[in-house]
């Protein structure tokens, strides 16, 4: 899971901002001040109840209670979990125990007027005041992304090229989502339809289809592999193959992101 803030990074009158000021850094830090106070309440609650269970002298219970109160003190330094450090395997398994908000990614999306797709004033600030926590951002127009809901395929792409844009601003907030969870997509494709799924981030060919069904995996012989862009230009498998671009691979083959596959397996 991750949290994707949208943010205001324009001006116009006729947009009212609910504090009459556009302030695109003062607005994310608004959110994350609640998110922390979210955190923090769970954090308390959970203190007071393990300081009465350590009177006892459970190693355990005095081990989560140590982390908790590490947690409290970095939440009440007004800071997210995200940057918490927690290289120790049984302090994660103890602060994943409990589903903190804001140690989750984020990444933020910079809604600008139709003319600033490269950025404007309000759009560096809050990018070099997040670069301190690492998250990404993406600047897009929510206008854009309206119109080009409304048309068709074709149209799309006379619409894209007008604003100079390979990809709609939708289509680059699900890859960068995909990225920062580790994950990618791989399709099958047969006569009736076309699926995607989703694996993580080198998954072997077996992972994959293990996906469809657990019996392909532990059936796995091959893999029938077409990169996305040869199935596309190709118009298919049939004329992929006629022409080499489909590969055979064995139980080592990383999956690649956009990967078209027919997985043959025996049990």
């Amino acid at each position: 899971m991750q949290l994707l803030h949208v943010v205001r990074c324009f001006e116009d009158k006729d947009v009212t901002h609910v504090n009459n000021n556009i302030d695109p850094v003062s607005d994310y830090e608004l959110i994350n001040t609640e998110l922390i106070l979210s955190d923090l309440a769970v954090v308390e609650k959970n203190i007071a109840r393990l300081t009465k269970l350590s009177r006892a002298g459970d190693k355990k219970v005095l081990k989560e209670l140590d982390v908790l109160q590490k947690v409290e003190e970095q939440l009440n330094d007004g800071k997210l979990l995200h940057s918490f450090s927690h290289d120790d395997e049984q302090n994660i398994e103890i602060i994943n125990k409990y589903n903190f908000i804001t140690i989750k990614p984020q990444f933020l999306i910079l809604n600008v007027k139709e003319d600033e797709l490269e950025g404007n004033s309000f759009t560096q600030a809050i990018q070099n005041r997040v670069r301190e926590e690492n998250f990404s951002t993406i600047i897009l127009s929510a206008n854009i992304e309206y119109e080009i809901s409304k048309v068709g395929d074709d149209e799309k792409n006379d619409f894209l090229q007008a604003y100079n844009l390979e990809k709609s601003g939708l289509e680059n907030v699900i890859n960068l989502g995909y990225s920062i969870l580790g994950l990618q997509t791989f399709f099958t494709s047969g006569e009736k339809e076309t699926r995607a799924w989703t694996i993580s981030q080198g998954s072997a060919a077996p992972v994959a289809a293990g996906k469809i069904h657990t019996d392909f995996q532990k059936g796995f012989i091959k893999a029938e592999i077409i990169s996305f862009d040869d199935y596309i230009n190709c118009k298919g498998s049939v004329e992929a193959k006629n022409t080499g671009k489909l590969r055979l691979e064995g139980k080592d083959y990383i999956m690649q992101e956009g990967d078209v596959a027919v997985f043959r397996y025996n049990l």
